[in-house]
């Protein structure tokens, strides 16, 4: 028996369990169980053997109605089960990391270099798992689309590494107001912000307050909408959209 795999003998002892239970053979039987015994000192780490040689001594001390045998074979199955769950949790825990870190590594991947944003693909992956969670989706969630002032003026006349510092310094005003949101860098200059909060006042105060870190130099139309439920989002970004160009043409009419 020595030389058997753990799945193998432990089929040879259920097998000669059987047969020395029915033939009322007390010599196996007790072989048998010194057997199993000796085994799991051996290798004290396969549990869920020694789980199921547990099951079989409770099994036999129930026929013989040995009370202290009963009582210590419950524990050794009690003991085999909670390392069980806990080698399960491990195991559990450890996978868990690996996904976070692949998905970590994917993030990456999926983040604007120059705003440190999330990507327009990310964000239709966000929505996408946002909207086949329930619990997810039954939260409710203030949608802002922001579309940054005079890039192409600042292009033009300064060149693209001033426009970039301009883009690097809305998102870095958006992140200090919304610092829990999910926000995406949806095209060249514009974003996209999904904010979980509480109630649309909250929303509504964090836009106010974004608002109040414009300058004249550095700013962006912003066009807003509060769901009570994360559904349809991206029909709703629509509505959002439109409002941001009303707030746009607004916003040139009084420059100029």
């Amino acid at each position: 028996m020595d030389e058997m795999y753990a799945a193998e003998f432990m089929d040879a002892c259920r097998e000669l369990f059987e047969c020395g239970r029915d033939s009322c053979d007390d010599n196996l039987m007790n072989h048998i169980l010194r057997s199993m015994n000796q085994y799991m000192e051996k290798y004290p780490d396969e549990i869920k053997v020694g789980l199921e040689f547990a099951e079989l001594i409770y099994v036999y001390a129930v026929g013989k109605m040995d009370k202290d045998a009963i009582l210590e074979a419950l524990e050794a199955k009690n003991y085999y089960k909670d390392r069980i769950i806990e080698y399960s949790k491990e195991n559990h825990i450890k996978s868990l990391q690996q996904y976070i870190e692949i998905n970590s590594q994917i993030s990456e991947l999926e983040r604007d270099a120059l705003t440190g944003f999330k990507t327009r693909k990310a964000y239709y992956k966000d929505i996408a798992i946002i909207e086949c969670d329930e619990e997810m989706c039954n939260q409710p969630v203030g949608i802002a689309f922001a579309d940054v002032n005079g890039l192409k003026k600042i292009n033009d006349n300064l060149g693209h590494e001033a426009g970039d510092e301009l883009l690097a310094a809305i998102a870095k005003k958006i992140i200090t107001i919304f610092q829990e949101a999910g926000c995406y860098r949806f095209g060249g200059d514009e974003f996209i912000i999904l904010s979980f909060d509480k109630s649309e006042t909250d929303f509504q105060n964090k836009l106010q307050k974004l608002s109040k870190l414009w300058t004249a130099e550095c700013s962006a139309s912003i066009g807003s909408v509060w769901l009570e439920h994360a559904k349809d989002i991206e029909k709703n970004l629509s509505v959002a959209d439109e409002k941001m160009y009303v707030n746009k043409n607004h916003y040139y009419k009084n420059r100029f």
